[in-house]
């Protein structure tokens, strides 16, 4: 594999190989957010931008029974801007927003958008579709108290990376069907996309660095728990049956990604609906490699910025 060497360097060096992710996913999947915050705490100084405002929030699920946290984040003095509905990623496990405050951070200063990301419920303990629906409330909160943040709700972007590119594309298909049409465009980053598992790539690149396909079969499992594999619905995207009117998209894979095939075949799924979609190959790259600080990461950065300034601003 002709992976970027920086990146695989940074990959061997990174604390986060102390976590061995297989043996968590299998035995003790909680486990692993524990862990993860551990290890962020002890090598994550508090952000000092002073042209952000990050607040956090709880709203009320639908259903009532428990609180949805949100993490928003607003460019100052900027008002009526944009706004991404974004969800971590995590293999719908593990992971927090307060864990890609960088990210949004950095978005948000490139963009000048409003960013609300969402502490959805996780699996084993939660799962599908607990995420979905509290993404969703999150996007009904947006369309009906946003303005008090001084945010477009015209303009909205359901965004995502790995499983919470999965989780912003189902609840794309979720809004859809409930008439709920205030998603203006999506942006899926190397999302997981199919439970089947048979893809090419996941067959060739089984054993890639930073996603395998043992942890891609346990990460379903404990997320669609008994479901049969054979029905149908908004937790598997790739399995959904209409792909049309859904709102326009960028999905981007990486080249060593065990998901890259599914990627391919879902953007194919929604040109073929009429879809306005563009699909982008990292090429080196691995899955979740703009974690790492490597010249392709800051090359990306840049190239996400010009796609979402134009998904974003040609609305």
């Amino acid at each position: 594999m002709n992976i970027d060497q920086e990146l695989l360097q940074a990959i061997a060096a990174s604390d986060f190989n102390q976590i061995d992710y297989d043996y968590l996913l299998a035995h003790n999947p909680a486990k692993i957010g524990i862990e993860e915050a551990r290890i962020t705490a002890e090598n994550t100084t508090t952000s000092t931008a002073v042209d952000i405002t990050i607040t956090s929030l709880s709203i009320d699920s639908e259903c009532g029974d428990h609180q949805i946290p949100l993490r928003i984040y607003s460019p100052k003095d900027i008002t009526q801007k944009p706004v991404m509905l974004y969800f971590h990623g995590g293999a719908f496990i593990f992971g927090s927003p307060e864990q890609y405050d960088d990210y949004c951070i950095d978005l948000v200063q490139r963009l000048s958008i409003n960013i609300v990301s969402v502490d959805y419920r996780l699996a084993p303990e939660h799962p599908y579709p607990a995420a979905i629906f509290d993404g969703y409330d999150a996007l009904v909160w947006i369309v009906a108290k946003g303005s008090t943040y001084d945010m477009d709700t015209a303009n909205i972007t359901i965004a995502g990376s790995s499983a919470g590119g999965a989780l912003a594309a189902s609840i794309t298909h979720y809004a859809r069907d409930k008439n709920n049409h205030s998603i203006q465009q999506q942006y899926l980053l190397y999302p997981p996309l199919d439970d089947s598992l048979n893809s090419d790539s996941m067959q060739r690149l089984a054993n890639a660095p930073m996603q395998s396909k043992a942890s891609a079969e346990l990460m379903w499992r404990h997320y669609l728990a008994d479901l049969p594999k054979d029905t149908p619905n908004y937790g598997v995207p790739l399995k959904q049956n209409c792909f049309r009117n859904l709102p326009s998209a960028v999905i981007v894979a990486c080249e060593f990604d065990p998901f890259l095939d599914e990627a391919k075949a879902y953007a194919d799924k929604l040109i073929k609906a009429g879809v306005p979609t563009r699909f982008i190959q990292v090429n080196q790259a691995v899955h979740a490699f703009d974690f790492f600080e490597t010249k392709l990461t800051h090359a990306f950065l840049e190239q996400q910025k010009q796609i979402l300034h134009q998904l974003i601003y040609s609305v």
